[in-house]
């Protein structure tokens, strides 16, 4: 086998251990789009994605397209920011873009399809302009490492002493940082596919800004205040209109003192417990939201109709951070109307409804 053969394996096996690592009804869509069967349990989808891979009846290529398009909306964490005035001056058409990434020698990377794979570093994979909107993708692999009780053993010392040995297993997956700037509305948001162990996402948000840098100059980003949405999707709740059902939600108080209550499961909303409601009540009215646990509803919002979201969507709202954790894989149309509520819930008065 020759040493590319050998690169091209060791790539095709990391891609498939991405693959895999998606929720399995993922892995069966592709398996559908590729023409494989889609039966039997994840290791039995693993051979026959290998072996097709391995045979040619379907290309890596095939691979890195199905992860481009599913990926991105996996479980992640929106930075919520919002753009400079000035920031869009030459980025709104495509020829002044084309000239701004062909002097720092990027050009090649507009409206591509996204052909890097798994770079040891953050990578620039693609940006596209579309309807006014941008959107920059960077690329990275990320290493873990994930127990694996089922491997542990035990051995015993000359001595008779007992040697407990825990396994880990070795995890590879390919995370992607995306800046999605609409230029005539100034949001934006910085999507942080979720990383493990002790991922930094602050790094990751530094990393990204000295990446583009040369281009375009990330700090003129700022964070948007979403606390106001906390105390919006609460108090919609308590007027019975409730557009997401609260399991935890956490106020500020001016003196910097924190009050938060949480619902004693999932299912169940934080409000509904007079005296719970009233300490609350009382706090919010002169604190900041901290953080807001929610399940975001079906069909809900001040327009039903519009919603794209068709079950619960778990997301947590850290106020400070201006950050939103989707903690569940979505689609493209329920993260972004998400983040478009929680923006319209943050506006002094709030448009479109929310309390």
């Amino acid at each position: 086998m020759s040493v590319r053969d050998e690169d091209r394996r060791s790539e095709q096996d990391l891609l498939v251990d991405v693959l895999l690592g998606l929720r399995v009804d993922r892995v069966r869509e592709f398996m559908d789009g590729v023409g494989l069967p889609r039966s039997g349990t994840k290791a039995d989808l693993r051979s026959r994605a290998d072996d097709a891979l391995t045979s040619g009846a379907v290309s890596i290529d095939e691979l890195i397209d199905y992860l481009d398009r599913v990926e991105p909306w996996g479980r992640q964490h929106v930075i919520v920011l919002e753009a400079d005035p000035s920031l869009a001056d030459g980025w709104r058409r495509q020829d002044g873009v084309r000239r701004r990434l062909a002097s720092a020698g990027l050009d090649a990377l507009l409206d591509r399809r996204r052909r890097q794979r798994l770079p040891e570093e953050l990578a620039l994979s693609s940006i596209v302009i579309n309807d006014g909107s941008i959107e920059i993708v960077a690329i990275e692999r990320r290493d873990y490492e994930e127990r694996a009780p089922e491997s542990d053993r035990l051995e015993h010392e000359d001595d008779g002493q007992l040697l407990t040995f825990k396994a880990y297993r070795h995890v590879v997956t390919r995370g992607i940082v995306a800046l999605r700037w609409n230029t005539a509305t100034r949001a934006a948001a910085l999507h942080i596919s979720e990383g493990f162990g002790r991922y930094d996402y602050g790094d990751a948000a530094d990393r990204f800004g000295a990446m583009v840098s040369g281009f375009l100059d990330f700090d003129r980003f700022a964070a948007k205040d979403i606390r106001r949405a906390i105390r919006r999707l609460h108090e919609a709740e308590e007027s019975g209109k409730p557009e997401a059902r609260s399991h935890r939600v956490g106020y500020t108080s001016h003196g910097g003192r924190a009050v938060e209550a949480t619902s004693p499961t999932p299912n169940t909303s934080v409000v509904g417990e007079q005296v719970v409601d009233d300490a609350l009540a009382n706090v919010a009215g002169s604190a900041t939201g901290r953080i807001g646990n929610f399940f975001w509803l079906p069909r809900t919002g001040p327009v039903p109709t519009s919603s794209p979201i068709a079950r619960d969507l778990h997301v947590v709202i850290l106020g400070r951070d201006a950050r939103v954790h989707f903690m569940v894989p979505s689609d493209e149309q329920s993260i972004t109307y998400v983040l478009h509520r929680i923006r319209a819930l943050s506006l002094d008065p709030p448009f479109g409804g929310g309390g």
